[in-house]
């Protein structure tokens, strides 16, 4: 049975235990994206991932933004993220397709943040197993598609909610809307994770 004590909580916060925590944060996320990587390397694009790469190869930067925010149903964050990123690094398969996988390290970052804010680091290291290890994101958090931003962005939103909610303040309030606001440019689904 394990017991949580005073003591055990100031073991924790020493210095050594410290360090061992985000070595321990750092090993996991790096196992976890080799794990996704090596998951996704032989697969080719899905028929979206090669439209949005193709979209992202024939327009600049803010010629696609302006054609998918008039003329498009999706918002345009994404596509103008995609066309900055592939006139960076190109267009190959690993290439594009690395975004995804520091959007994924970004996001559990945030996770590892938000429930160590919440509870304690080894509740922020459990919550980084859980979600690196789940079927769902292992397989969408490394596709060249707008979800691995979307999960980031509303990981992010929450840390911000629970920061603004524990010290009320006008900077930790536009933080959250901001984040808000990059969510709905990003994904219209973003919405329901705002009004929750």
């Amino acid at each position: 049975m394990l017991t949580f004590s005073k003591n055990t909580a100031l073991q924790w916060n020493s210095r050594f235990n410290r360090a061992f925590i985000y070595i321990a944060f750092a090993l996991l996320a790096a196992g976890i994206v080799t794990v996704h990587t090596l998951l996704f390397e032989s697969r080719n694009y899905r028929q979206d991932e090669a439209f949005v790469l193709e979209q992202s190869i024939g327009f600049s930067p803010y010629q696609h933004f302006l054609n998918v925010a008039t003329s498009d149903v999706h918002p345009p964050l994404w596509f103008f993220v995609s066309d900055v990123w592939v006139k960076m690094v190109g267009d190959s398969e690993r290439t594009s397709r690395f975004i995804a996988t520091l959007g994924t390290l970004i996001t559990l970052a945030f996770t590892f943040r938000i429930a160590a804010d919440l509870f304690n680091k080894q509740a922020g290291l459990f919550a980084v197993f859980i979600l690196g290890f789940t079927n769902y994101y292992e397989f969408y958090s490394h596709e060249y598609r707008v979800y691995f931003i979307l999960c980031g962005e509303t990981v992010a939103t929450l840390l911000l909610l629970l920061r603004w909610i524990r010290k009320p303040n006008f900077g930790n309030a536009l933080l959250y809307v901001l984040a808000g606001v990059v969510s709905l440019y990003t994904h219209y689904y973003a919405l329901y994770i705002i009004a929750a």
